[in-house]
């Protein structure tokens, strides 16, 4: 991650923010910015044994050992949103959503509640938290 090119402050929010229990992070900028080469890099310094990781894509760029990628095929079913569904079933420690553009206001809606809320089984809690700073 030393050579994406973040300034050494950037570098240690990021740092700071991937290694909190919960969260979201958002990586937003330009066609050809580094969005997607930050996220995998962000996943392989986070990827363990111990942690169950999951990404749904469009398309999977490049494989990541230890990390269950899906990719979209809207034709058979499997959209974004349909992904996000099924990886919450499975209890991800991390989830990459890369390319939320399109993303439907029920969908957000949903991802908004789980971040928020606990889970009606009391398994786990998330919070949505919003760190000012990186970029």
């Amino acid at each position: 991650m030393d050579k994406l090119g973040f300034y050494p402050e950037q570098m240690q929010a990021l740092d700071n923010m991937m290694w909190q229990p919960n969260g979201l992070i958002i990586v937003a900028g330009p066609t050809g910015s580094g969005k997607t080469t930050t996220l995998y890099s962000m996943m392989m310094k986070l990827a363990s044994p111990e942690k169950k990781m999951m990404s749904v894509e469009d398309p999977v760029e490049y494989m990541l050992t230890g990390v269950n990628q899906v990719q979209v095929n809207k034709k058979a079913g499997l959209t974004f949103e349909a992904a996000l569904r099924s990886f919450l079933r499975h209890d991800p420690d991390i989830i990459m959503r890369e390319m939320a553009r399109s993303l439907d206001p029920k969908a957000t809606a949903r991802l908004r509640a789980v971040l928020q809320f606990d889970f009606p089984d009391g398994r786990r809690h998330y919070r949505l938290s919003v760190d000012k700073g990186v970029c």
